[in-house]
């Protein structure tokens, strides 16, 4: 889970779910259907959330720390997503992955 591959795809995919959706509820369901091909169960989605959550108030409180993470990789992340939200979606995109 922490090859430059994985970490750059889940990235990645965060930055397609956030610009492809406008709510979080729609968000969840593209990244599962795109990793999984099934509709998210709540319980799921609630795990998550928590993860991408824990994940936010890390990268706020821990400076340069999600800029760190948007480096890894080929592709540049987006610059019009907030480093922030960005990390955070791909830390909880690499759970889901991890499915």
């Amino acid at each position: 889970m922490n090859d430059p591959t994985y970490i750059e795809a889940s990235r990645k995919l965060a930055e397609h779910v956030l610009l492809a959706e406008k709510d979080d509820a729609a968000r969840w369901a593209r990244a599962f259907h795109i990793v999984v091909a099934r509709e998210p169960e709540a319980d799921e989605i609630a795990a998550l959330q928590s993860v991408k959550a824990a994940a936010k108030d890390h990268f706020q409180k821990t400076p340069g720390a999600a800029a760190e993470l948007l480096k890894v990789g080929r592709a540049p992340a987006d610059a019009s997503i907030p480093a922030e939200e960005l990390a955070s979606w791909s830390t909880a995109m690499s759970v889901l992955m991890n499915l």
